[in-house]
């Protein structure tokens, strides 16, 4: 049962680009077993996680949207 895949089985190649799949490719997946409901959550906290630290070193070091 796919649900009971540890997080270690998955690959980055496992999951979508979360910013550019669409409904069916989340859906197919799923349904496929290829990652669980609970995987998506992780990985898009992770992406938010990596997305805010990014925009701190920014702010941080003065970056501006020019540079």
């Amino acid at each position: 049962m796919h649900g009971d895949m540890p997080d270690s089985a998955l690959t980055a190649d496992t999951f979508p680009d979360l910013y550019e799949s669409g409904i069916t490719d989340l859906q197919e997946g799923l349904e496929k077993g290829r990652f669980t409901s609970v995987h998506l959550v992780k990985v898009s906290f992770r992406g938010r996680m990596v997305f805010h630290f990014w925009l701190l070193i920014r702010v941080a070091t003065g970056i501006s949207e020019e540079d």
